[in-house]
């Protein structure tokens, strides 16, 4: 299951006041559909740059079709 924004912040916030890890967040709220993969990963994006947002787009470049670049 996707990790919605609200929670995102309720792990980022979790992370940083209390030290919990994936398997404790699990724990502490077992009435959310949560994968242990993706608690890794979120806590491992958290970690490396103290954000929860996604990066925007798909990683490709953005080409616009112009009439200069379609000539």
């Amino acid at each position: 299951m996707v990790i919605s924004r609200g929670d995102r912040v309720l792990i980022k916030v979790f992370r940083h006041e209390k030290g919990y890890g994936s398997k404790k967040l699990l724990a502490e709220f077992p009435n959310k559909a949560w994968w242990l993969t993706s608690l890794k990963c979120l806590l491992r994006k958290i970690e490396a740059s103290s954000s929860t947002d996604k990066k925007r787009g798909n990683g490709q470049k953005c080409t616009v079709h112009a009439a200069k670049n379609v000539a």
